[in-house]
């Protein structure tokens, strides 16, 4: 990865891509920790991370599911998640209620179209052509 075009690229310009990569990744490590140990200090540091993660770029939110299955169907540890992320969610709920007049609208605009189907199959082609080119 840090000898990719796009990893440099986005690590020379002020942008927040290589943040949100890291904190996505960071997310998913403490994940597979927690998955690997068991241990609750790994709820903690996932939900956390991931907070970050989508501070960092609301759309990041779309690693939750993945999260969740490696997390488990484990009360406590779902809970410890939450409880870790929760300041970091009441932040940026308030943050884009006082910004932009409701806690799920945010400076890039309406995301919930960014989701649309018809959106899919350009998306997938875009990205089988350029993981081709890439890899």
């Amino acid at each position: 990865m840090i000898l990719s075009p796009l990893f440099l690229f986005s690590s020379l310009q002020p942008l927040s891509d290589t943040a949100a990569a890291t904190w996505t990744l960071a997310a998913m490590w403490g994940a597979l920790r927690l998955h690997r140990t068991g241990r609750l200090g790994w709820a903690a540091v996932t939900g956390a991370t991931f907070a970050v993660a989508v501070l960092v770029r609301p759309t990041n939110v779309v690693i939750l599911p993945a999260l969740l299955v490696l997390i488990g169907a484990h009360w406590r540890r779902l809970l410890v998640f939450g409880l870790a992320g929760l300041p970091a969610a009441l932040w940026l709920g308030y943050y884009n209620h006082t910004l932009y007049g409701a806690a799920t609208r945010s400076g890039y605009g309406d995301w919930y179209s960014s989701f649309a189907t018809e959106y899919f199959a350009p998306t997938v082609l875009h990205f089988a052509h350029w993981l081709v080119l890439l890899l």
